[in-house]
């Protein structure tokens, strides 16, 4: 990809020229309008038809009955922050165990409808927190894993995973804002160079997160003897340097919080 401005200074515009290829599997085509949205590793781009829909979408309704698909149609709804997530009356018995491992969202249920409050959201996030959820709830998933029989087992363990993964996501978009904006950096009370590990935590954690999901999708495949080996090997390279009781005093050490 390669661009170029037409006019080097003041109001100008850029070409960018895009491969073919590209183009065509974004299903972009000649004449469309888009808009640039800079994002945190460059810039997005998004037909001016998908903004709009965007900027409208204020509520979601769930259309999916398995739960897997439900989990996901509620992470997009949470990951853009969507208002209010109507849920047909005929779902609420497959929605209710979903939000089981969904802390943050409740399930209201009317007369005529029923919908999700998100309480988690980018106004009420406090990202420090998140870190030390997540450091202590990754202790309970190791715990959980060892104790995997089945493929059910392995889909309670993902939905906790995706959930942590989600709260993560919303944390460092928050932290993000902190570092663009130095208005709401003030209003955070830390120091830049605080706000940066935060940061350097928040992309960090995602990744031990996945390994995690690795590990409990192989322990499908390990019986007995050789899983108990497996989880010793683990606890002795985990040897707590991350305990329960410590959790809060080690996010403040690392972080200088």
């Amino acid at each position: 990809m390669e661009s170029r401005k037409l006019i080097s200074s003041g109001p100008s515009s850029l070409i960018i020229s895009l491969p073919n290829q590209w183009i065509k599997e974004n299903s972009l085509q000649k004449g469309m309008s888009v808009d640039l949205e800079h994002v945190q590793n460059g810039l997005l781009i998004r037909t001016k038809e998908a903004t709009k829909s965007q900027a409208k979408e204020k509520s979601y309704t769930l259309k999916n009955k398995e739960q897997y698909l439900i989990r996901e149609e509620l992470i997009y709804c949470f990951l853009h922050n969507v208002d209010c997530i109507n849920v047909p009356l005929k779902l609420v018995k497959n929605v209710s165990p979903v939000l089981d491992n969904i802390p943050g969202a409740e399930l209201k249920i009317d007369k005529d409808n029923a919908y999700i409050n998100n309480y988690l959201d980018k106004r009420r996030v406090n990202p420090s927190s998140e870190v030390s959820h997540c450091l202590r709830s990754m202790k309970d998933v190791l715990s959980k894993i060892s104790k995997i029989k089945n493929e059910e087992n392995v889909f309670e363990v993902d939905n906790i995973l995706k959930n942590l993964e989600r709260r993560l996501l919303i944390a460092e978009s928050v932290v993000n804002k902190w570092i663009e904006n130095p208005q709401e950096r003030v209003q955070s009370g830390l120091k830049y160079v605080e706000i940066t590990r935060l940061k350097l935590f928040l992309r960090e954690l995602p990744r031990l997160l996945s390994h995690q999901m690795r590990l409990a999708r192989k322990m499908t495949y390990l019986k007995g003897k050789k899983a108990q080996t497996l989880f010793k090997e683990i606890e002795e390279y985990f040897k707590p340097e991350i305990e329960e009781q410590n959790v809060e005093k080690f996010t403040k050490e690392k972080l200088t919080i």
